[in-house]
């Protein structure tokens, strides 16, 4: 049954783009899921869930550069997303927002049909809560990625009356489609992710599937987009409770082009092997920030595992990619950089400075004799801490799909608001803190199947 299945989800879903989502149905009498084994091949098709998260909002952040001359090569959509202009789309149709609406129609297929399969046994029982467990974690990561990228950024203040983006909960897909309020598309995510984080097992063989500390990670990823600091925290401590084994970055080779990936396995830290959608702007041809770089000491091992040195110009580009493109997943680095800004937003400095402290020193280079060159950081006030654990956050996450995330809710932050500027061919263009043009364009064809409101911009 496995393969049938994932040959038509295969098809549906990537050979007829022009079927959207949110407005077009697929005929489902093509295959009827009726087994676990049916509905765990739906959740297992990797192709179509392991590149989930879209590429184009962090074609918008502050990471990395290009030279003009490979800019002008780029198609129309890549140069207007880079220079951030108000249309992007420049007419062309892009995967970015219809790939990840069709991860969530597949899990609304697991979550509307497996309550009909009778359980016989424990096993049975089990088995199922695992399914469903691991349908409502995508479901949630989906939206929160859509809605990260072309929904209004989370603001305490004003959510029940920004514009989200539309939350699809069934497999109906007659349903008119409309963009719910920012805060009910965070209520729906959470909600998803408590009742996973209830039915995921602590443990797993295969790095594809979701655990407890996965969905607890996401949760904690949420909360601190929602500025809830108090249960970003929870959270984090909670995923960290099950899973805190950080990496000796002194064991990795530094030499290597893949220094994160070995036999094809995603590296340890992460606790999801999601990744990003392939972007048009490659590695190769991205020019790491001159500011980002330099920010790396000597001894910081991430300096020569992270980035690569290109010799024909002496600029650098990434390769710290954690599977076979950039990771997006939760991860244990994450969890203790979240759990120490949300120490350091509620004054408990001490805890927050041992959370960065415990995580760097694997990150620094050893002496011959084994012992580290690594010197613990102190902080005299809670706000020097955050400002140094914000500035590691940026530097350990780097080009994992969660810097926009972060330019969103921080630029609401005076004293963390930044104006990013784009230099091609001499003409240089800038993003001012939360710009309009944080929340991405609708896609045209979109608007015009289902008249959704399109953002400002």
């Amino acid at each position: 049954m496995k393969p049938i299945i994932y040959i038509i989800i295969f098809f549906f879903f990537f050979f007829i783009g022009c079927q959207k989502y949110l407005e077009k149905k697929p005929d489902q009498s093509l295959v009827i899921p009726k087994t676990f084994e049916d509905y765990n091949s739906l959740l297992e098709a990797n192709n179509v869930f392991q590149s989930v998260y879209p590429y184009l909002p962090d074609q918008g952040c502050d990471d990395y550069y290009l030279d003009s001359s490979y800019f002008l090569t780029l198609s129309p959509t890549n140069r207007a997303s880079y220079i951030w202009e108000r249309d992007i789309y420049k007419g062309l149709n892009i995967s970015d927002w219809s790939r990840v609406y069709s991860t969530i129609y597949i899990a609304n297929i697991v979550l509307d049909g497996i309550n009909r399969i009778n359980i016989t046994n424990s096993g049975d029982l089990e088995q199922k809560n695992n399914l469903i467990g691991r349908a409502l974690f995508i479901r949630s990561f989906g939206h929160f990625t859509i809605e990260e990228g072309w929904g209004q950024p989370y603001n305490p203040t004003s959510s029940s009356k920004d514009l989200g983006i539309p939350l699809k909960l069934t497999t109906n897909l007659s349903e008119k489609s409309t963009r719910a309020s920012v805060k009910e598309v965070f209520d729906q995510i959470l909600s998803d992710l408590k009742l996973s984080a209830s039915l995921l097992p602590t443990t797993t063989q295969n790095a594809n599937y979701p655990t407890k500390a996965t969905a607890y990670g996401m949760l904690a990823r949420v909360c601190l987009t929602m500025h809830d600091f108090v249960q970003a925290g929870k959270y984090a401590d909670s995923s960290l409770q099950i899973n805190n084994t950080l990496v000796d970055y002194n064991t990795l080779s530094a030499s290597s082009n893949s220094p994160f990936i070995a036999n094809s396995r995603v590296f340890s830290e992460a606790l999801y092997a999601s990744s990003l959608a392939s972007s048009p702007i490659t590695l190769t041809n991205q020019r790491i920030d001159t500011f980002l770089f330099n920010s790396y000491t000597s001894n910081d091992l991430r300096k020569l595992l992270f980035f690569r040195l290109n010799t024909t110009n002496n600029t650098y580009s990434f390769k710290g990619i954690y599977a076979n493109n950039f990771a997006n997943g939760p991860a244990i680095d994450e969890m203790y950089l979240v759990r120490a800004e949300c120490y350091a937003r509620y004054g408990n400095t001490a805890s927050a400075m041992k959370d960065l402290n415990d995580l760097l020193k694997t990150r620094w280079r050893k002496n011959t004799n084994g012992t580290t060159t690594y010197v613990n950081q102190t902080a005299i006030s809670s706000n020097e801490a955050l400002i140094k654990i914000l500035t590691e956050r940026r530097k350990e996450l780097c080009f994992r799909g969660l810097r926009w995330m972060d330019l969103r809710r921080l630029n609401q932050e005076p004293q963390f608001a930044i104006t990013i500027k784009r230099i091609v061919s001499g003409v240089t263009y800038t993003l001012a803190p939360n710009d309009p043009k944080y929340a991405l364009p609708i896609p045209p064809d979109e608007i015009q199947l289902s008249g959704l409101v399109q953002n400002p911009r």
